[in-house]
C-alpha cells in the first residue's frame, strides 16, 4: 500500500507552504469569523459544554466548576 504525506506535512524546504498561492479573501473571512467567534466566545462556550454534560453526564466530574474557565 501506498502511503503519501499530505502536502501541508512537507520536511523540505522546497517543498515548502510558499509554493502554494495564499487566497487574501479568504483569510480575510476567517479572521472576520473568528473575530465574530471570539466577542461571543463566553456563550459559545456555555453552550457546547451544556450539550456536552447532556450528552456525556459520567464526564462532568473532570471539568471544572465553572464552564467559562474551560475557555
Amino acid at each position: 500500500m501506498l502511503v503519501r504525506r499530505h502536502l501541508v506535512a512537507v520536511t523540505t524546504p522546497e517543498k515548502s507552504l510558499n509554493q502554494f498561492a495564499l487566497d487574501v479573501a479568504l483569510v480575510g473571512r476567517l479572521e472576520a469569523t473568528r473575530a465574530r467567534m471570539r466577542k461571543q466566545d463566553t456563550r459559545l462556550t456555555a453552550i457546547f459544554y451544556t450539550r456536552f454534560f447532556v450528552a456525556a453526564p459520567r464526564l462532568r466530574h473532570i471539568f471544572r466548576d465553572d464552564p467559562a474557565a474551560q475557555a
